[in-house]
């Protein structure tokens, strides 16, 4: 059984209003998923395969939580893309440029401080510090905190808590 399980006006509600109204309407569709009576979100099949669990909720509310967890990300990944032009400034790379194509160059300086997923999280983590349970807010924060410094052999990134910025270590 479908049950409509998207509360839009709540999750607006809890979110800043300077979000443009197109990325907003982007993060809030939820085609192709529905939730059953167990409060399992299942995901339709893709090209008449099965369709897949995506999330066991436990309650109402863990729903609401994870869905707004979901527009979150969501909305972090949006504002990252829109606003890349300006942050490719801060890049520190070098390009060779031979008759109009572009090649690595062999000197390439790596630039750990330029993440794109750097401005997703923090944005996503902001967004949703002051909405969900601190126990939720702390996984979601240490599951982001992990996905930074996967291709390090040690840690390069911790989050600051307080701010919601990822510092360097």
């Amino acid at each position: 059984m479908r049950k409509k399980w998207i509360d839009r006006k709540w999750i607006i509600s809890h979110l800043p209003k300077d979000i443009p109204a197109e990325v907003l309407k982007d993060c809030l569709n939820f085609d192709g998923l529905y939730v059953d009576d167990n409060l399992i979100v299942w995901c339709e099949g893709e090209r008449g395969g099965p369709d897949y669990i995506l999330y066991q909720a436990t309650d109402e509310a863990d729903l609401r939580f994870w869905t707004f967890g979901e527009v979150c990300s969501s909305i972090g990944l949006k504002m990252e893309l829109l606003n890349r032009k300006q942050e490719e400034m801060k890049w520190r790379y070098i390009e060779d440029y031979v008759k109009n194509e572009c090649r690595e160059n062999k000197d390439y300086q790596y630039n750990a401080v330029y993440d794109c997923r750097l401005a997703w999280f923090e944005m996503e983590l902001q967004l949703l510090k002051p909405v969900v349970p601190q126990k939720l807010w702390e996984q979601k924060a240490a599951e982001r905190e992990q996905l930074m410094n996967h291709w390090f052999k040690t840690p390069h990134w911790a989050l600051n808590r307080e701010q919601v910025r990822f510092m360097e270590v």
